[in-house]
This record gives C-alpha cells, structure tokens and sequence, in this order.
C-alpha cells in the first residue's frame, strides 16, 4: 500500500502547509475501502509518549547532516513559548525519510556559545533525505523534533570531507580585493580585526600548508544558532603555536546592505554561515563544522593536519 512518507508530511504541516493525500486501497472498489490512519510521526515512532504533547522545540543548528555513522550535529533546545532550555537529561537520534531510525546518543551541553544554549552529538544518518533530528528525555515521556536535510557526500552542498578544497583568493590585509571590511569583529564596541587574514586561500594550498578555513560574519550573523565563531577560533588560534598551519577567516558579505557576498562564499557555494574547515598539506578537506563552533572541537581538528 503506498503512502507519502512521514517526513515531507511533516515538513509541510511545519511550515504551515495545509494539504491532504489519499492513500492507495487495496480493494478493487476504492470507494468501499476504510480509510487508512497517517503514518506516525518521527516523535511518534521513537517516543509514543512524548508525542502526545511535544515538550520542547529542537533548533536546527546546520542545513544539512551528512549520510553515515558518526556525524557531528549541532542544535537547540527550547521551551513551547521559545524559552531556553539549560541542560536538561536528553537523548538524541535521526529518523531517516524513509523511517530508519539511527542510534541513541547523549548529547553535550555548551551554554554561551550562540543566543540559544547549544547541544551538540554524534549520531548515525542513516539514510538520505528530509529526516528529522528527534530528542526526548530518557524515559521518553517528553520530546520535541526538527526537520533536518541529510544528503550523501556527492549532494553536499559544500565541499565534503575527502575532496579537494576549492583555491579561491581571499582578502588579506596586504590585498583586501576590494572589500571594505575584511574583518568584523568587535572588542568592547570597537572593530577588532581577527589575526587570520594574513594569507589568502589559493596562497596556501599552492605552498602545501594546512589550513583552518572559516567562513563567518561576527557582525551581520542572521542566525540565532551562529554565535561568535570567530572570536572562539581566535582564542584557540592564539592558544599555542600551531607551526606552518595558516588560520583563514573569511567574512561572508562583501556588502551585506545589498547582501553581495564575498566571491570565495560563492565559489564553495555555502548554503548558510558559519562554516570552518580543516585542510590538510594535500589540499584534501579533512573536517568541517556547520552552524556553533565550541573552542573544545578545534585542537583535535587542527592537530589532525599538522601532524
């Protein structure tokens, strides 16, 4: 019996699409067969409970999650009236478009990082499509979802990990390439410009040397989830000394009053901001990161290219 499939339902009742599907009999006379109930919810197929009424609201944190075991995703949580949720005991897991459901994973809590308190796990994606990332408390009484894209590597929409990086001139200090602000960082109200815009993209690829590559606006951030990236990545920048490995940060408009973005956002054609990615001497994308950037996930990502 065919049926549209639970998530693009959902998807279109969230976005307040209202819309009916006849669901396929299995009688010769349609008319006389019984109606057919919905197929249930992500929510519903994990915690029956829970579904009943949604505790909580989960915020996406990245447009999309990568197919495969292990995938680092970021998110909030919020009351039904948008208040923030401190730390409560969850559990987290995808339920994939076509109903697979991934494993259960705890998450770590991270306040400060963005406008909401951050979560972030490593689950498993366990098939493509528009999934739902589902979290409920452990006795799986009280849960929330959000829809969430999950692609394989060949539909990323940015470079994935394993493929080359795209050489694309960045501005520097000594060569801006015609933006006016190259770096909107602020320190106590006052532009403070990051230390990591001293080499330009294709200069470091052609010279063989690791990069940590980010794309972020401190100053025009749309989105409640973004944070100060490029503060927490100065921070560990300036930590220690890293060697021969270059830090690149990119602003994302080169005029964010008619939204012109810089030409390196469009050449590795990013969906959303922030972004950071590790490059190794090869010029191979080793890692990346979407959306909140806790300063713990960066010292693993950058050893992993210098050594």
């Amino acid at each position: 019996m065919d049926s549209i499939h639970l998530t693009r339902r959902r998807l279109l009742a969230g976005l307040g699409v209202l819309s009916t599907a006849a669901l396929t009999g299995c009688t010769r006379e349609a008319a006389q067969a019984p109606p057919s109930a919905a197929p249930p919810t992500a929510l519903e197929l994990v915690a029956p409970r829970a579904a009943a009424v949604p505790a909580f609201a989960v915020l996406q944190g990245q447009s999309e999650l990568l197919v495969g075991p292990g995938q680092r995703v970021a998110f909030g949580l919020v009351t039904m009236s948008n208040e923030p949720i401190p730390d409560p005991e969850v559990e987290v897991r995808y339920v994939a478009e076509n109903r697979q459901v991934g494993g259960t994973a705890t998450p770590t809590f991270h306040p400060g990082v963005a406008e909401f308190p951050v979560y972030l796990a490593t689950i498993d994606v366990p098939a493509p499509g528009i999934g739902f990332l589902v979290a409920t408390t452990p006795d799986g009484s009280r849960g929330g979802e959000v829809a969430i894209l999950a692609v394989d590597q060949s539909n990323s929409a940015t470079v994935p990990p394993g493929q080359p990086a795209i050489s694309t001139r960045t501005p520097t200090t000594a060569d801006p390439l015609g933006v006016p602000l190259i770096c909107t960082r602020r320190v106590g109200g006052e532009y403070a410009p990051c230390g990591m815009h001293a080499s330009s993209l294709d200069q470091s690829l052609t010279a063989g040397r690791p990069v940590m590559l980010s794309f972020a606006t401190p100053q025009f951030c749309s989105s409640a989830m973004c944070g100060p990236a490029v503060d927490t990545i100065e921070t560990v920048r300036t930590s220690r000394d890293w060697g021969d490995l270059d830090w690149i940060h990119v602003e994302i408009f080169r005029d964010p009053v008619s939204n012109t973005l810089i030409e390196a956002v469009k050449d590795w054609n990013l969906p959303s901001e922030p972004w950071l990615f590790s490059i190794d001497r090869t010029g191979t994308v080793v890692g990346r990161l979407e959306g909140p950037i806790v300063a713990e996930e960066l010292p693993a990502l950058a050893e992993r290219i210098t050594t």
